[in-house]
């Protein structure tokens, strides 16, 4: 077991020190995040594609669906009538 001899100076550089570290350390990673948050939203803008409203209004989907009707009503379509 180690035992030191701090005084209160020596205890009060380390602290700074820490602090001091620690602090840098917060700043870096505040900046990658930054930068991290810019690139995806560069992404964003690149990549995406804008978003298109395909509800069709009432009147054409029933065009479509009586068009469909009339080219379903062959004979083979029916039921047969005995």
């Amino acid at each position: 077991m180690k035992v030191y001899n701090l005084t209160p100076e020596d205890i009060e550089r380390i602290g700074n020190g820490l602090r001091d570290a620690f602090a840098e350390m917060f700043k870096t990673l505040q900046r990658v995040a930054e930068s991290m948050a810019k690139v995806f939203e560069d992404m964003g803008k690149k990549y995406s594609r804008p978003v298109i409203e395909t509800e069709e209004p009432p009147v054409v989907v029933a065009r479509t669906l009586s068009e469909r009707r009339k080219k379903c009503r062959r004979k083979g379509w029916r039921v047969s009538e005995k």
